[in-house]
């Protein structure tokens, strides 16, 4: 049993994994092109903007994660007629998404950049240019993150690999084309990356196709709410770094200005890498999560929990010492400007410490939306923005632009510790109520 369980964890989490690498340098490779030609403008002007882009595609991962975790639910019940419904009403709140972000955001593109700190005119213009750009492409920003989960939970993990990957290789030539060689700057940017989220949502409907699930037309308000209540989690999970973002630009540009924010956003890029590393052990092991919890099979959803929470814990560590160790280096690979690289490599102690607590968040996120825990895991994704947003614009007062690294280390911490504390209890109650039955 111990080989075929291994067996079946490695088949989900190593695509998964691998999938996370190349997001992961999808992120950096962005960094680099931008950084190299544009600067410390270009580096800004996409933080400020970023956060929006962000907040479309968590609302096209929420749905997409809420109907996954239900249909690998069923699949555990083997209940076919379920999962298809599901299929239906996932596919309804993405087209509804699609909509409202549309006719919500594009009125409103210069009045969030100023809000989120964009004051600069020059740095405000370049922003709305980019977040403009974005928003045409709205239906492929919500497809790409939504139908990705959905393939990870009919086992389809190989496909988005090599989806994935197709689109990783296209944004790197668009990057290329359209940024150096045509000179186009973050227009060019938002083109490519809008191609290489179409590339990701075609080859995630071919593969449904071609795999026959076809949804049952079935509109179901119990589904619906049960998809928007676990998806609630994954949405926090992929948007709260994102809502941390927005603070920490504007504490940022209150205390040091726009080289702080350009430093922040080669931080920001090697902490989404980090992430994205952490999070694909999660989202490999979610499905298997889901399924155990359907069939009511314990020992392996613990087992899941436990190599998850060992793999992830040892890959932050990796990354943690590499980043300290080549702190300089991935300075210079952003092309930031000697005040900015400076602020970075200053801050690498700070952003690097806290790795394996995320491995911790994360992981213990997909342990408890997998098996609709649902208050445990809200607790844990928005506890860490709400810790930043009580001290970041405090810390830095009394210590300076490290008060603001300091910030998101302590936010990240504290909600570790909760998590664990919270996984003992779940699991000590379960025995209790185990042994009185």
């Amino acid at each position: 049993m111990g080989k075929s369980y291994i067996s079946i964890y490695l088949r989900n989490v190593l695509p998964a994994v691998i999938t996370a690498v190349v997001l992961g340098t999808f992120s950096i490779v962005d960094g680099l092109f931008i950084g190299n030609k544009i600067g410390d403008l270009g580096l800004g002007a996409i933080n400020y903007a970023y956060p929006i882009t962000a907040f479309i595609q968590s609302i096209g991962f929420a749905i997409g994660m809420g109907g996954a975790v239900l249909i690998s639910i069923a699949r555990g019940k083997n209940n076919e007629e379920e999962i298809n419904k599901i299929l239906f009403n996932t596919y309804i709140l993405f087209v509804i998404a699609c909509f409202l972000m549309m006719i919500i955001f594009i009125p409103l593109e210069d009045f969030l950049m100023d809000i989120f700190g964009a004051t600069d005119k020059e740095m405000h213009d370049v922003a709305v240019s980019y977040l403009n750009m974005i928003l045409i492409a709205t239906v492929p920003q919500v497809l790409s993150q939504g139908l990705v989960p959905i393939l990870r939970n009919f086992k389809l993990n190989v496909y988005v690999m090599i989806v994935m990957s197709l689109s990783f290789i296209s944004n790197i030539f668009l990057d290329w084309l359209f940024i150096y060689l045509l000179d186009l700057g973050l227009k060019g940017a938002a083109i490519a990356t809008n191609i290489a989220q179409v590339i990701t949502t075609l080859g995630c409907v071919f593969v449904l196709v071609r795999k026959k699930y076809r949804p049952t037309i079935s509109f179901d308000k119990r589904i619906i709410t049960s998809i928007l209540v676990v998806g609630l989690s994954p949405f926090g999970i992929m948007f709260a770094p994102s809502f941390i973002l927005i603070l920490m630009n504007k504490s940022c540009s209150i205390y040091k200005g726009d080289v702080a924010v350009a430093a922040y956003t080669g931080i920001s890029y090697v902490t989404f890498m980090v992430t994205r590393l952490i999070q694909g052990v999660g989202d490999g092991a979610q499905p298997l999560m889901s399924e155990y919890y359907g069939r009511g099979d314990k020992k392996n959803l613990i087992k899941t929990l436990r190599y998850s929470l060992i793999i992830s814990a040892i890959i932050g560590l990796i990354m943690m010492i590499i980043v300290m160790i080549f702190s300089k280096q991935f300075s210079y690979i952003f092309g930031l400007s000697d005040e900015a690289r400076e602020l970075f490599m200053q801050s690498a102690i700070f952003f690097t410490s806290p790795f394996v607590s995320l491995a911790v968040m994360k992981i213990s996120m997909n342990y408890f939306y997998s098996q609709k825990k649902n208050i445990y895991a809200y607790l844990i994704v928005y506890l860490e923005p709400i810790i930043v947003l009580i001290i970041v614009f405090v810390f830095p007062i009394f210590m300076g632009t490290n008060g603001i690294w300091i910030s998101q280390t302590i936010a990240q911490i504290i909600p570790a510790i909760i998590a664990i504390i919270l996984i003992l209890k779940l699991n000590r109650k379960e025995k209790e109520e185990n042994a009185i039955a």
